[in-house]
């Protein structure tokens, strides 16, 4: 655009626009102060005066017009021209602005001095001052830089930013400075003009420059430009090098009052006189002396001129607006610190006032609200004056709201992305080679931008390092700029002045090194909000508050939004405004987290939601939301917060329909998966088209239709999930079934911009750019797949910003990626229409610790989050990678890694197993199925063999599967066996006695049933009985425990009682009455006592399932029945079996029936008086008899069929022994049992025989027989037993209570299993077993088919649920038994713990080989065997001598902290006294070296270990007994203290990651000074470091804990319900043990409150405790406080106190952390009340933890605290998982 239409666009926008001051009228003001005498080219300033010198070179004389000569100017230039006549060098220092170089550019105008200007940055190196290699002709030669060129020519070198520039740079020129000299790199000197003078007298020129020897001119000098530190960021002044200079204090303030408002009202003579004088007063106050203790930033006083023109140019903006652009107060300062500023406005009336009504007059193609105009109207005005930083949060469209601008004025945009290592050549030149090789500066897009007009937008300015924008002053103060290859830039008037003055033509000016900057040209930068309060992401420093005119942009309200949105994506339905009206709730909202949240719905991303839920309308705004706020991988609490503030705006989420097959094929042209289709590519290149193994599972299938919708979209797609969830072969299977070709680059620590972008290489001795994958995909429209995106600086990946945004990259080799350019151009790469880019990171935080890619750039990708797959899909997977692995195993595989998953979600373990994992263990497993799974689950856990606390946590998971990890094949033992021979008094069974029945034979019995359908109706439903009663249900009592007994005829009453089976069931009692009826009887209650039921299941996948629940106590009562009722229940609850059993003493011959419609319905029966009802357990039938009758009625109550049988005889009792056999007992003397068989449908029934012989148990035999046919009544029946041996002294045997809970009889394996105690064991058998504390009893297994006895010890359980008192009265053992199948048994202990048993042999051997399958057979040898061993044997412990030197040792049986040796301490050897690690990798000795150490050598060692042990308590005086005390007490947290440092660690790794050093003269070639290489540079490498922080910077604050205690006399007094004191102290100890060693990191306290105070120090952070007795000390101390205080609860109190007193100090992060019980109620503390303290400061994270609760008191207090604030922690192993939730959640915002 040309000057001409720029000044059009701006007179149709902007009205009243003055000229500037001429250059005559400044300089007619300087001739009243001084004296120019042109004749004889003399100046007098202030009565010092100088001769002036014809400049060779006048464009190189500054010409600065816009100086006021007020005295203080003058002052300083009189200062200046007194120190150049002395041939002294001059420092100018002051406050950030241009004020001290426009002093020293008028100086040099003003004695027609030539410049050479050096803008020092941290990237300046000896070379940008000395000389520069360049390569001409194809030979490397030497070039001067500014400091030669300016010491030879006898120009003023002017450096400004001496503060920025590296240490050891500048003193590169001390010498020159002092003396005059320096030693040039190509050999030449150059000489003190005194000296060379002398020797010239003596030598000819000739000589001297054969001497290499080179003159400085006596008119050198050299002027710094710096400000003071360390008030200001940068590095201090070598004193060598400040004592070479002369300094001057120059300041905008020491310019008087009235002449700066002077100056202002030259510049704006139509704004009123007051509103200057107001401006010009809040300025100076601001940088009062005065005010300098509220930390407030400098007021660039230097641009108010700049200010004032726009408001001369638009006389409706109000003053405020001019305070507001230069000011930004409101970015950089605290809430707290605001108001002496906003005091300050209000004094001199400059309160903000309305927006006021200034507005384009047009904005073509543009989508604009009232507030975008407006702003638009205001960055209009500010271009005409000065050039802008425009500020606003992510996503809000500041970079569209630019493109509006720069289409309203015409400009043609040039993007320059900035980045965190860009450097300031970067921004301004860049070198390269021409094709014969020699090196040439190539000019960067800013520059160009300069030289053309265009708008430079430098998007990202909060990136960018502060050093690098120095380069930057001089061009956007004054419009000059000198370049790395001397080339220099004016401004267009100055330019065209110098062309008039001295006659020359444009041509010669550039064969001059001069250019001109177009006057259309403006900088327009782009940045986010610096952090407040923070030292890295403070970005808005005085330095750059001088540089622009600042506008911020605040995200859109609600209605602006919409309206954009319908703009752009027509008609919105009602999900996208629930996904609106939510993002505005995110923003609106008070909580930091949710804020933090609010970046993820920008307006770019509402904008992508509204186009992909208009094309695909079946989308959820639930499930939109957690897809752009990728919450799948969100820290817990702020996933919580989400879904709190989700259901607060009543968005619920969508129902998670079944996985489900979904078609995933290619026909005709057309790929479709689901619903969805797109038509299949068709590439030139299929050789890029990924092909890769992939099997299709319905989770990966779902993904791949997601992806799609968004492909055909034409989004660029990012893939977030952990690793080895098949991200990589996800995105492969997508472009192979659309047939795209892809471009594959993998990011790492190590990339850069440049390697992103371009690669330059060396050939033939010129540099060559090499197109990276990222421009190859753009020039031929390939998919651009970026892996690792996480690995990668985020500096360098936001470059991607433009190119996915905007479709514009600018190359570092100069050309730029344009979308729709013409592909004939040059520099310009036209973007293909078919570039599409898919970006692939691991899920941020921990344990990843990668770079946030996500929070970075996560709104301008459609973001998918990619999880491992469901079980089910993931069993599918592992299905097809391993067809001929047994299902068993993947099932025990599939379980195991979901369970480590959620551990790992919950921060319970540190990495997170994928599915990559399991495959590569089905693949073995596929390949070699020899091999045991447990062998080869290892390959995937060994990683954590050295982890003590994970290696348990995996070993209980994997164990818990069924995989036996760590186990081998050897570790198989089984029980001893006893002969039944050897332990029977006689030997073999005796013959006790014979069973006979009656004479005659009875008949087997066929009887067919008559069967009738019954309808059966639910009384709730309107079913009538008799007499069109309704029945009505009055409540539920538990009965007494019913005990259901089968026995089997013996011949006496003696013998009888000893043959029992008994079982145990807990049955429920109904009580329904009639309304109508008046006769009722009372029906028995109970009382019945709280008990444990223990139900066992079945599962396919892991065995069997034990259920544990308690039956609570209710209390006794009586109710009323109708006569005649039965009542039965089914279970309310799934898995209950309720099995009643009621009798009522009426006698009506009626029976009616009712059954509920759902299962938790009942069913009413009227029956005969006298009958029973038995109902089979799991079964379905109902039979009822009459006492002393021969019929039956039976009633399948599924089926609703009933049926009546007759029998030949008279019922005394009857059992359902089965669902189908029923056992009979007949009513006379003889009591006759017989079995009915039942056909299916109640048909039929038969009397059969159900066994040839019976098993049987008594207490004083192992076993006994009965032979023969006991339900043939004619057979005699032969008895056997085993008796035990006689009791013979010793321990007396403890005789049960109750045999039924301690036999099972096993008639399928003819075995009978006892529980017995040591006293019952034989003698031999006691003997041969050493008698153990740790075992309470024994399993007596008497197999009689082997004829042996094994006796399997069971542990007793070291504590007791509190129903031990209740099972001691029943059992004289803790251990109880019950048959489990056939050949196994169940025990349940009093601890609550249930084993199972198998005792059959053939049961024995399936598990044994399947045992084998699991662990692999570890003994067959190998091919090779490699062992190391010592060769040496142990002689006796000793401490071994000391290493002064501290070098490692291996064996040798010498030193002390060795390892791999033996005798001495150490580690990895063998027969040392104790461990003692000295710091040096371990060599370990096997562990079977270490098992064949003699005993007295181990118990040698042991009492050396003792002995030191002792020792180190004396030294910390610390007792056995206490510590044996805390041992106790830290053996409780030991899981949770490393779990805690584990977290810990890992932050600190992440901050102490060590960077690229730059200018090294070792290390690694950098990519960027390649030229610098090819051209003998010695400075050209990189290498990794630790950076040091820049002086002047914020020191790295730690972060701060305080640990908010309760010791009030509530938590002694509920310790003994709760435990909850135990659980603070022990939490306490957490913090202290963890903590211990991050003291540099993270910094804690721990405070106390009770009724006496609210502020009890325990630790201070300055003072932590040392070791095990300090840390004993503050708990003891902490007990006794809540033991003897006063009561009181000063909870709230203490909150705010501590979270004052933290936020008062300076820390990196601060978090406060309330331990508490939730009994605040008690003490009138109202949640209300405790949730303001919470939530008082926002900088501080507010946690509370309730560690005790009376009932739901936690809970209830919990819910109405925020979200994310509060915790209920009754088990202290949550602590660690709530922990690492707040610090992630502190993180987060």
């Amino acid at each position: 655009m040309t000057s001409q239409a720029w000044s059009k666009t701006r007179i149709k926008i902007i009205l009243h626009t003055k000229q500037p001051v001429s250059a005559r009228t400044c300089l007619f003001r300087f001739r009243r102060y001084m004296s120019a005498e042109h004749d004889g080219k003399i100046i007098n300033i202030g009565g010092v005066k100088k001769t002036l010198r014809t400049p060779l070179n006048p464009e190189l004389v500054p010409r600065i017009v816009e100086l006021s000569s007020t005295q203080p100017v003058l002052r300083t230039l009189k200062w200046m021209l007194q120190k150049d006549l002395l041939g002294q060098d001059m420092f100018l220092i002051g406050p950030p602005g241009h004020l001290r170089r426009t002093v020293c550019m008028k100086y040099l105008q003003v004695t027609q001095r030539e410049v050479e200007y050096v803008a020092l940055s941290r990237d300046t190196t000896e070379s940008d001052l000395k000389q520069r290699r360049e390569i001409r002709g194809g030979t490397a030669s030497y070039v001067d830089q500014a400091a030669v060129r300016a010491a030879t020519l006898g120009r003023v070198l002017v450096l400004e930013g001496i503060e920025k520039a590296e240490r050891n740079v500048l003193p590169v020129l001390n010498n020159l400075m002092e003396n005059r000299e320096m030693q040039l790199e190509d050999g030449r000197f150059l000489l003190n003009p005194a000296k060379y003078d002398s020797l010239l007298k003596e030598h000819t020129t000739a000589e001297l420059e054969a001497w290499r020897l080179v003159r400085v001119s006596e008119h050198f000098r050299v002027v710094a430009l710096g400000l003071p530190v360390p008030r200001y960021i940068g590095n201090p002044l070598d004193p060598p090098l400040r004592s070479r200079f002369q300094a001057y204090d120059l300041r905008p303030s020491a310019v008087p009052f009235k002449d700066t408002l002077a100056a202002l009202e030259s510049v704006a003579p139509h704004v009123s006189p007051k509103v200057l004088c107001d401006l010009l007063s809040f300025a100076l106050t601001v940088n009062a002396p005065e005010t300098a203790e509220l930390g407030l930033p400098d007021f660039p006083v230097d641009n108010l001129r700049r200010a004032v023109r726009v408001l001369e140019a638009v006389p409706p903006l109000p003053a405020q607006e001019a305070v507001a652009r230069l000011y930004p107060h409101q970015l950089v300062l605290p809430r707290e610190a605001q108001k002496p500023v906003a005091d300050a406005l209000a004094t001199f009336d400059l309160e903000p006032p309305a927006e006021p009504d200034v507005r384009v007059a047009e904005a073509p193609d543009c989508v604009l609200t009232p507030y975008h105009g407006r702003l638009l109207a205001q960055l209009v005005a500010s271009h005409a004056a000065h050039d802008i930083c425009l500020v606003g949060p992510r996503g809000c469209g500041k970079s569209a709201l630019v493109r509006h601008l720069a289409t309203l004025l015409g400009y043609e945009t040039e993007p320059v992305v900035l980045y965190q290592d860009m450097t300031s050549r970067d921004l301004l030149q860049q070198r390269g080679t021409e094709s014969d090789g020699d090196t040439v500066w190539l000019t960067a897009p800013l520059v160009k931008a300069a030289l053309e007009g265009r708008l430079a937008v430098l998007d990202g300015l909060h990136r960018v390092h502060g050093g690098t924008l120095n380069v930057l002053h001089r061009l956007v103060h004054d419009r000059e700029l000198q370049l790395y290859d001397g080339t220099r830039l004016l401004r267009h008037d100055r330019y065209d002045d110098v062309m008039a003055e001295q006659q020359l033509t444009p041509q010669q000016m550039t064969e001059r090194g001069v250019w001109r900057i177009h006057p259309s040209f403006r900088l327009m930068a782009l940045a986010e909000p610096p952090v407040i309060g923070g030292g890295k992401g403070q970005w808005l420093t005085p330095e750059v508050m001088s540089m622009f005119m600042f506008h911020s942009m605040r995200p859109m309200t609600l209605k602006e939004e919409t309206d954009v949105l319908e703009a752009l994506c027509g008609e919105l339905g009602p999900p996208v405004r629930e996904v609106v009206r939510f993002s505005h709730a995110l923003r609106s909202a008070e909580d930091p987290t949710l804020q933090s949240l609010a970046a993820s719905l920008s307006t770019r991303q509402l904008i992508r939601i509204s186009r992909r839920m208009r094309a695909y309308p079946h989308e959820e705004p639930h499930a939109a939301i957690y897809k752009a706020c990728l919450a799948r991988f969100l820290p817990p609490l702020a996933r919580q917060a989400l879904d709190d503030a989700l259901k607060r705006m009543k968005i619920a989420p969508p129902e998670v329909p079944a996985e489900a097959a979904r078609v995933c094929e290619v026909r005709d042209g057309v790929l479709t998966i689901g619903s969805t289709s797109a038509p299949v590519f068709r590439p030139r290149d299929k050789a890029k088209v990924p092909d890769t193994l992939f099997y299709d599972i319905d989770q990966h299938t779902a993904v791949l239709e997601a992806i799609l919708e968004d492909f055909t979209l034409g989004e660029n797609l990012l893939l977030v999930g952990n690793q080895g969830v098949g991200k990589n072969k996800l995105i492969d299977r997508f472009l192979f079934l659309l047939n795209r070709p892809r471009e594959y680059i993998q990011l790492h620590r190590d990339t850069t911009v440049q390697t992103l972008t371009v690669q330059p290489t060396v050939r033939d001795g010129r540099i060559e750019y090499e197109d990276s994958a990222l421009v190859r995909a753009v020039r031929t429209g390939h998919v651009l797949v970026i892996d690792e995106a996480d690995k990668a600086p985020t500096h360098v990946t936001c470059i991607l910003k433009t190119l996915s945004e905007d479709g514009e990259m600018t190359l570092s080799d100069g050309r730029r990626i344009r979308r729709g350019a013409p592909s004939d151009q040059p520099d310009v790469i036209a973007m293909h229409p078919d570039f599409q880019m898919v970006v692939l990171a691991n899920r941020p935080g921990f344990p990843f610790l990668g770079n946030d890619f996500f929070a970075a750039l996560g709104d301008l990708f459609s973001c998918h989050a990619v999880d491992n797959p469901s079980e089910h899909s993931e069993r599918m997977l592992l299905k097809q990678y391993g067809p001929d692995v047994p299902d068993n195993l993947l099932d025990k595989v599939v379980a195991s890694f979901s369970e480590l998953r959620q551990m790992s979600d919950q921060g319970l373990i540190a990495y997170p197993y994928s599915t990559r994992e399991a495959v590569n263990i089905v693949k073995h497993l596929q390949r070699y199925p020899e091999d045991g799974l447990a062998s080869v689950v290892r390959n995937v856990f060994d990683f954590d063999s050295y982890s003590v606390e994970t290696r348990d946590s995996l070993a209980q998971v994997l164990h818990k599967h069924g995989i036996p990890i760590g186990a081998s094949a050897r570790n198989l033992h089984l029980a001893k066996e006893w002969r039944l021979r050897a332990l029977a008094p006689i030997g073999m069974p005796c013959l006790c006695s014979t069973w006979a029945n009656e004479s005659r034979v009875s008949t087997l019995y066929e009887s067919k049933s008559k069967t009738f359908r019954t309808t059966l109706a639910s009384p709730s439903s309107g079913a009538s009985t008799a007499g069109d009663q309704r029945w009505s249900h009055e409540r539920w009592h538990p009965s007494e425990d019913v005990q259901q007994s089968t026995t089997i005829h013996v011949p006496s009453a003696a013998t009888r009682r000893a043959f029992l089976t008994l079982s145990m069931q807990v049955t429920w009692v109904g009580a329904l009455s009639a309304s109508s009826m008046t006769s009722t009887c009372p029906v028995r209650t109970a009382r019945t006592r709280a008990l444990s039921s223990y139900s066992i299941r079945p599962s396919r996948t892991v065995g069997c399932t034990v259920n544990v629940c308690t039956v609570v106590s209710l209390e006794a009562r009586t109710f009323k029945s109708v006569s005649g009722t039965l009542a039965l229940s089914r279970g309310r609850k799934t898995g209950a079996e309720v099995l009643p059993m009621v009798s009522t003493p009426s006698r009506t011959s009626q029976t009616r029936a009712a059954s509920a419609g759902t299962s938790g319905g009942a069913i009413f029966i009227r029956f005969s008086a006298s009958s029973s009802a038995w109902r089979a357990r799991g079964g379905r039938n109902l039979v009822m008899y009459e006492p002393g009758g021969s019929r039956l009625q039976a009633l399948d109550l599924s089926e609703g069929v009933s049926a009546t049988v007759t029998l030949p005889m008279n019922l005394a009792s009857l059992a359902l022994v089965a669902p189908r056999h029923w056992l009979l007992e007949e009513d006379s003397e003889q009591a006759r049992r017989y079995v009915l068989r039942v056909a299916e449908d109640l048909s039929e029934a038969t009397q059969t025989i159900s066994a040839p012989s019976r098993l049987l148990a008594d207490a004083q035999s192992h076993a006994a027989l009965v032979l023969g046919f006991p339900e043939l009544e004619a057979s005699a029946h032969e008895v056997y037993r085993w008796p035990r041996q006689p009791e013979r002294g010793g321990e007396r045997p403890r005789r049960p209570l109750d045999p039924r809970h301690t036999t099972v009889v096993q008639p399928e394996t003819g075995q009978v299993i006892r529980v017995v105690t040591r006293g019952d064991l034989p003698a031999e058998v006691r003997s041969d077993m050493p008698k153990s504390p740790s075992v309470g009893a024994y399993l007596e297994v008497s197999d009689l088919p082997a004829e042996a006895v094994k006796y399997l010890p069971v542990h007793c359980p070291t504590t007791h649920l509190h129903y031990y008192s209740w099972a001691s009265s029943i059992n004289s053992t803790s251990v109880f038994v019950a048959g489990h199948g056939a050949g196994g048994v169940v025990t349940v202990d009093t601890r609550g713990v249930v084993r199972l048993w198998e005792t059959a042999a053939e049961q024995l051997a399936r598990s044994a080989a399947e045992w084998g399958r699991l662990v692999g057979d570890d003994s067959r040898p190998v091919q090779l065997t490699v062992e190391q061993e010592s060769g040496k044997d142990v002689s006796e412990p000793k401490h071994g001598k000391e290493d002064a030197t501290n070098a490692p040792h291996v064996g040798g049986n010498t030193w002390a902290g060795g390892t791999g040796g033996r005798d001495t301490a150490g580690l990895g050897g063998k027969g040392g006294p104790y461990r003692l690690d000295a710091g040096h990798d371990v060599t370990q000795v096997p562990d079977w070296e270490k098992e064949a150490v003699p005993e007295h050598v181990r118990q040698a060692a042991r009492q050396m270990n003792r002995s030191a042990y002792e020792e180190r308590l004396r030294q910390i005086r610390m007792s056995e007994y206490d510590a044996q005390m805390y041992d106790g007490m830290s053996a409780n947290v030991r899981k949770q203290v490393q779990s805690l440092r584990v977290l810990l660690s890992s932050l600190q790794a992440k901050g102490k990651e060590r960077q690229w050093l730059k200018h090294q003269t070792s290390g690694e070639l950098d990519d960027a000074k390649l030229i610098e290489g090819i051209t003998g540079e010695r400075t050209i490498y990189k290498r990794r470091g630790e950076q040091e922080p820049e002086l002047g910077t914020p020191q790295e604050k730690p972060k701060r804990l305080k640990l908010v205690t309760d010791v009030s006399g509530s938590m002694y007094r509920f310790n003994g319900y709760d435990g909850r004191l135990d659980r603070m102290l022990e939490a306490a100890l957490l913090v202290m043990e963890a903590f211990e060693g991050h003291e540099e990191k993270f910094k804690y306290d721990i405070v106390g409150h009770s009724g006496e105070d609210h502020r009890i120090e325990f630790v201070r952070s300055d003072r932590p405790p040392a070791d095990n007795k300090q840390r004993l000390q503050v708990l003891k101390t902490m007990h006794a406080h809540s033991q003897f205080c006063i009561s009181g609860d000063r909870t709230v109190d203490a909150t705010r106190d501590a979270i004052s007193s933290i936020a008062a100090e300076e820390s990196d992060e601060a978090f406060v952390i309330v331990l508490s019980d939730a009994n605040l109620e008690r003490y009138g503390i109202r949640p209300d009340e405790f949730r303001r303290v919470l939530t008082a400061n926002t900088d501080v994270n507010t946690s509370a933890i309730f560690l005790g609760s009376l009932g739901d008191q936690a809970d209830r207090l919990s819910d109405q605290l925020p979200a994310g604030r509060s915790f209920v922690c009754l088990d202290l192993r949550q602590i660690p998982h709530i922990l690492q939730q707040i610090f992630t959640s502190g993180m987060l915002t």
